[in-house]
């Protein structure tokens, strides 16, 4: 019997090489599919976290809205002239929130001023609060959607008070300081008029 091992054929060559490449290929597929789900894992996380805070921590209706103030930044606005939210008392008021960034804001806003414009005479208050205190750029988007209504700016304070995780998003004051109405996204004209005459209107 002879100690010397038989020399490995090209065939077995072949074999053994194209094993090796297919358990790397399976390796590297694995590793990739688990990258991938983490991934997925980590977005359903973030996902779920966003909708429970919005859930726990947004205005409900039936409840009295927080009072702020916030400095007007619309050209009708005198100098240093403040929104205050109490002061508005014995009227409805439409607190909107948005920021320069948000793409359904340029469809929201040029909607609600168009309600203001149209219930102003009425007794309706507005106010759209841009929300990262950009000032700057927040009057020249406004400009650039020709808006009317009264405008403000505001680092966050108003926003977080009201509980604000995503915009745009509009609160439906009553005259006597309660929560009515919360409406998330872009609504139509005749969705907000109907929601504010039936709070009351002269």
């Amino acid at each position: 019997m002879s100690d010397v091992q038989d020399k490995p054929q090209p065939s077995q060559l072949a074999d053994d090489s194209d094993e090796s490449s297919g358990r790397r290929d399976s390796l590297f597929t694995r590793v990739v599919s688990w990258l991938l789900i983490g991934m997925f894992v980590v977005i359903l996380a973030n996902e779920a976290r966003r909708w429970l805070m919005t859930l726990h921590t947004a205005p409900q209706g039936g409840r009295e809205a927080p009072d702020f103030s916030v400095a007007r930044i619309d050209a009708q606005a005198s100098p240093g002239e403040r929104f205050q939210l109490s002061a508005q008392r014995g009227h409805p008021v439409l607190i909107d929130f948005w920021a320069t960034w948000c793409g359904p804001c340029k469809e929201s806003l040029p909607l609600i001023d168009q309600v203001h414009l149209q219930l102003q005479p009425r007794g309706l208050r507005t106010i759209a609060i841009e929300i990262e205190g950009a000032e700057v750029k927040a009057k020249q988007f406004a400009q650039s959607l020709g808006l009317k209504m009264p405008l403000g700016s505001d680092p966050g304070i108003v926003s977080e008070r009201y509980g604000i995780t995503q915009i745009p998003l509009t609160v439906l004051i009553d005259g006597d300081g309660q929560l009515r109405r919360i409406f998330r996204g872009v609504h139509s004209t005749e969705e907000l008029t109907r929601a504010i005459e039936s709070v009351g209107l002269r």
